[in-house]
């Protein structure tokens, strides 16, 4: 499932810019947002670092809901 391959990629703080994960994910950038908003909702406490160019978890042990 998609969504659990971003949490892999976000958990290891490996996913890039925004554009460059959408490419990666084979998705565009707006599908990217609307899954991040989805994951967000979730509670999953998603953050851009714009220095190291990735998106992280704000907290240490991130477990995903489903």
């Amino acid at each position: 499932m998609l969504i659990h391959r971003v949490h892999e990629l976000i958990r290891r703080k490996v996913t890039g810019t925004p554009k460059d994960l959408a490419a990666r994910l084979e998705i565009n950038e707006r599908q990217w947002y609307r899954l991040l908003n989805d994951m967000k909702d979730m509670g999953l406490p998603v953050i851009y670092c714009k220095d190291r160019k990735s998106y992280y978890y704000d907290e240490d042990e991130v477990r995903f809901p489903y």
